[in-house]
């Protein structure tokens, strides 16, 4: 007599979950370790550091510790292939991001920011993207909703970051782009109190 499968949805669900959970771990460790890892260059090199670079190097640390963070919420979800790869798209560009700030080949930070920030830019506008379709497949959030709006200028800034290059449009873009996702996550906490996170 053959066995039945008592599995449900909900259960096939939780199992896509861990396995995910495990691929998305191991991107955050080994983004968050180069992230580190440049931050113990600038210490010891200080006179390379460049302000607008610092800044958006810690501005991908919060972002990169926020997905790991709120990636819990997808517990919930019966993943697809189409949600898989909705993930694994978001966190390599924050990845991706990660290394581009410190591969800096012994070159001076302002030096080496010019020379990758078209990239870094394009990168940063495919992760808010990615990351505008998956929260709003997910929480089904209305189009016009305020959250979307910080996503939306995010959106421009980078638009505009790869673009143009200059000291002081840089060391602006870097603030606002600090402050919104600092706000962003003052705004719309991903857990209260009641969460049921172990």
């Amino acid at each position: 007599m053959q066995p039945q499968d008592t599995s449900t949805p909900t259960d096939a669900g939780q199992h896509s979950f861990d396995y995910l959970l495990v691929l998305v771990s191991v991107i955050v460790g080994l983004a968050l370790t180069h992230l580190l890892i440049g931050v113990a260059k600038i210490i010891l090199d200080i006179d390379k550091i460049y302000v607008p670079h610092l800044m958006w190097a810690t501005t991908v640390f919060i972002l990169l510790m926020q997905f790991w963070w709120s990636f819990w919420e997808f517990k919930i979800i019966n993943f697809t292939y189409t949600w898989y790869i909705i993930v694994l798209l978001s966190i390599s560009c924050l990845s991706i991001m990660s290394n581009l700030l410190f591969m800096t080949g012994g070159n001076k930070f302002e030096t080496h920011f010019e020379n990758i920030h078209r990239p870094f830019f394009i990168t940063l506008l495919i992760y808010l993207i990615s990351a505008f379709f998956g929260v709003r497949k997910m929480r089904r959030i209305p189009f016009f909703h305020l959250s979307n709006a910080f996503r939306f200028g995010g959106m421009i800034m980078a638009i505009f970051g790869a673009i143009f290059y200059d000291y002081y449009f840089n060391i602006l873009l870097a603030s606002l782009a600090l402050i919104q996702t600092i706000a962003f996550l003052t705004k719309f906490p991903r857990y209260d109190s009641h969460s049921d996170r172990p």
